[in-house]
C-alpha cells in the first residue's frame, strides 16, 4: 500500500501519537552560555553565523561550549580569529528563522551553518513549500548578510529516533527521508551551498536523555564535521585570493 494512502488511513492514530509525544516528552532547556562573541588566536579572520532550531540552540547539553556552536569553535580557534553569532530557538522552522533574520540589521558573514527541517517535517509542510522557504533563506543570507558559503545540516534519521512511537516514527521518518533527498538534490545545484550529512546511525549513547535531541557526543561529531567543511571552504577561498 502506497505511503500516502497508509498515512491517510492512519491519520487519527498519527495525530493522537503526535499530541501525546508533545504532551509527555521530557522538556529540556536550551544550552546556557553566550550566543555571540569573538574567539581564536589564528591569523585568518572568519565571520561565522549559526542558525537553527533546538538542536542548534544546544538542547540536550548544559552549555553552549558542549553544543554545536562550541564544538565548531573548538576546532577552528587555532587557525582562525572568529567573529561568531548564534541565532536559534526551540521549535524554530525555516520560515520563522527567516522572519527573525528580516528584522536584524545588516551584518557580513563568511559562512552560515544551518540546522533546520525537523519542525518543517513535523508540521507537515509540503516539499514544495519547504523548497520555497529554503530559496528565500538562501537569497536573504546572500543579499543581506553577504554570506558566501551556506552549510545545511541534513535531517537526522528520524525513523531511528527512540522517543517517537511507531507508526509515528515511520511516518515522520519517511517524510524526513524524502525532504532530505529532494533538498539535497536541489541544494547541490545552488552556488555556495554545501550539505553536511547526518550520521546514518544514532545509538542511544549519542542522544540526550529525552531520546530526541543530540547528546554531547553527537554534538562533538557534528561540530567536527561542520568545522571541517568550513576549513575546506576558507582554505579554497584563500588559495583563490592568492592567485588573483
Amino acid at each position: 500500500m502506497p505511503y500516502k494512502l497508509i498515512s491517510v488511513v492512519m491519520a487519527p492514530l498519527l495525530l493522537t501519537q503526535g499530541y501525546l509525544v508533545r504532551k509527555n516528552a521530557l522538556k529540556l532547556p536550551e544550552a546556557k552560555g553566550s550566543r555571540t562573541g569573538v574567539a581564536g588566536s589564528g591569523d585568518k579572520k572568519l565571520r561565522l553565523l549559526i542558525l537553527g532550531d533546538s538542536a542548534a540552540a544546544g538542547v540536550g547539553v548544559a552549555s553552549q561550549s558542549q553544543a554545536l556552536s562550541g564544538q565548531i569553535l573548538r576546532h577552528l580557534t587555532r587557525e582562525f580569529y572568529i567573529d561568531w553569532q548564534l541565532i536559534a530557538a526551540s521549535g524554530a522552522s525555516t520560515d520563522s528563522i527567516i522572519s527573525v533574520l528580516e528584522k536584524l540589521p545588516e551584518k557580513m558573514f563568511d559562512v552560515a551553518v544551518i540546522s533546520l527541517g525537523v519542525n518543517d517535517v513535523s508540521a507537515n509542510m509540503s516539499m514544495k513549500r519547504c523548497q520555497y522557504y529554503h530559496r528565500r533563506l538562501i537569497t536573504l543570507l546572500k543579499k543581506k548578510f553577504a554570506v558566501e558559503c551556506i552549510i545545511f545540516s541534513s535531517l537526522p534519521p528520524v525513523h531511528l529516533v527512540p522517543a517517537l512511537p511507531q507508526p509515528l516514527r515511520w511516518y515522520l521518518g519517511g517524510r524526513a527521508k524524502r525532504l532530505n533527498n529532494q533538498l539535497c538534490q536541489w541544494l547541490g545545484k545552488q552556488k555556495g551551498c554545501l550539505i553536511l550529512k547526518a550520521r546514518e546511525n544514532i545509538e542511544s549513547e549519542l542522544m540526550a536523555e529525552d531520546g530526541f535531541h543530540p547528546g554531547e557526543k553527537y554534538y562533538a561529531w557534528w561540530g567536527r564535521q561542520a568545522a571541517g567543511l568550513i576549513q575546506e571552504y576558507m582554505t579554497g577561498k584563500t588559495a583563490t585570493a592568492d592567485t588573483n
